[in-house]
């Protein structure tokens, strides 16, 4: 070009326009993503400086827009190193990906942070900018981790409770779930069921739980005996609370069930009804081979008493009425001593092993240190023990000494009754002796409490209770 003077003029001429597009473009951006809810912003591609940082961001953040013109991304996120953000941003750089989506967490002004989700973009154009939409998702956190321990804790119950937890798919009735307590009671690794074997094999006869789950008649912990059979194959007794599985549409897709072995609790309570019967057998035998005679004897006497008058016949009959009446006031001991009522379990105790040491052949010493009366139910229970467990001695181990240890500390009871008797082999222990330890066992375990039996032929038995207390009302 050439002036009016004659100079020559050069000039380099850009077209601008397109980046003046663009920019307005980005200012009109900008006026709508300020009032969006969401924390947005927008940073150059190049430099990574902030370009724009709306109302709900800076308001999160802390900061002021002339604040954060100053700054980068990597100021708010501590999750990042610049190179590992520069390799996160190169695929839309290059344009490999349209856009991406993390999570992080944000750095406010304060120095706090929380948990975001950010979903990024490149916006081109001339200045090439990265768009950032960002949602604090603090609130989902905390409800994921909430989810997330329920989960934990559950599976920790599940795998913990010694109850079976069992679950099939109602199509076929394979199995699908078979925690520990189930391997225990049945004796099958959870490698050789879960979707194996399906529940049938399981019953003896009737699967009465499974079908009425099946027909959707049962009803949320639905209770069900039944008969079942182990790996090894022997029958035990299960107590099963069953229940319906649907799936999020409301469709019934399988069954669930709480599985108990009741084996063990059954045979006590057999064995309790047993020794409950053979007592009342001898209380029967009782009343009519000693009181039911002895009054004959007493009625006929007196039939002949008032024939012909015999004083010494009278003094004969006075006598047979005492030794009655001492026989009644026996088996009314037996039954319910008066002693525990009005004395307490300690006074019990002691007059009834000394009562047993005078009609047998077996000296018993009582050590008992009780500083306050125990609840009633605690003390029949204790007395009934000791008193089956003394009798046995006397009956069957051939004792010349046994002892019973009693002592109560805030929270609980010991009671220990040995004796240097023939002893025997738990595991062979005869069956009328073991109706009695069952008998006893049920009525300890029946109030929370524990019986260890220890015993060794030639060497005597101990019987150890431990009875947690509750204070007396």
């Amino acid at each position: 070009l050439r002036s009016p003077e004659g100079n020559v003029v050069v000039a380099a001429i850009r077209d601008v326009s397109e980046r003046r597009a663009a920019e307005v473009q980005l200012a009109q951006l900008g006026e709508i993503l300020e009032t969006s809810l969401n924390e947005i912003y927008l940073f150059d591609a190049r430099t990574l400086r902030f370009a724009l940082v709306n109302r709900g961001a800076r308001d999160n953040l802390g900061y002021s827009m002339d604040e954060l013109r100053t700054r980068t991304p990597l100021d708010l996120k501590p999750d990042f190193t610049p190179d590992a953000f520069s390799t996160l941003l190169e695929p839309l750089r290059k344009g490999k990906k349209k856009d991406l989506e993390f999570r992080t967490r944000h750095r406010r002004k304060d120095g706090s942070s929380y948990p975001v989700e950010v979903h990024l973009q490149l916006y081109s154009g001339d200045p090439a900018v990265f768009i950032a939409i960002i949602m604090d998702i603090s609130q989902r956190v905390r409800d994921e981790g909430t989810l997330r321990e329920t989960e934990q804790r559950l599976a920790l119950h599940v795998r913990q409770t010694p109850l079976a937890v069992i679950e099939w798919r109602l199509q076929d009735r394979l199995i699908t779930a078979w925690n520990p307590a189930a391997e225990r009671i049945f004796g099958y690794r959870t490698d050789e069921i879960v979707r194996q074997r399906r529940t049938g094999g399981l019953f003896v006869g009737d699967d009465t739980p499974l079908q009425v789950v099946a027909e959707g008649t049962n009803t949320p912990g639905g209770r069900h005996i039944t008969r079942n059979r182990t790996k090894d194959g022997r029958v035990i007794l299960c107590e099963w609370y069953t229940t319906l599985l649907r799936d999020a549409s409301g469709e019934a897709t399988g069954g669930a069930a709480l599985v108990m072995d009741v084996t063990s609790r059954q045979r006590a309570v057999d064995a309790l009804l047993t020794a409950q019967d053979a007592e009342r057998v001898r209380i029967s035998r009782d009343l009519h081979d000693g009181v039911g005679q002895a009054l004959t004897a007493v009625n006929l006497g007196l039939q002949r008493l008032q024939a012909a008058p015999d004083p010494a016949q009278f003094a004969s009959l006075k006598e047979l009425v005492g030794t009655t009446l001492e026989d009644v006031r026996r088996i009314s001991r037996d039954l319910r001593p008066a002693l525990l009522d009005e004395l307490g379990l300690e006074a019990a105790v002691n007059h009834f092993a000394r009562a047993l040491s005078e009609r047998s052949a077996t000296e018993i010493d009582v050590l008992a240190r009780l500083s306050e009366r125990l609840p009633r139910k605690e003390e029949v229970t204790i007395y009934r023990v000791v008193q089956e467990a003394l009798t046995n001695v006397a009956k069957h181990a051939r004792a010349s000494y046994a002892s019973v240890v009693l002592t109560a500390s805030d929270d609980r009871l010991h009671l220990v009754v040995e004796d240097n008797g023939k002893g025997f082999e738990v595991e062979k222990l005869p069956t009328k002796d073991g109706v009695g330890l069952l008998g006893m066992r049920e009525r300890i375990e029946l109030l929370g409490g524990s019986l260890r039996l220890e015993s060794t032929p030639g060497r005597g038995t101990i019987i150890s209770v431990r009875l947690p207390l509750e204070k007396a009302g």
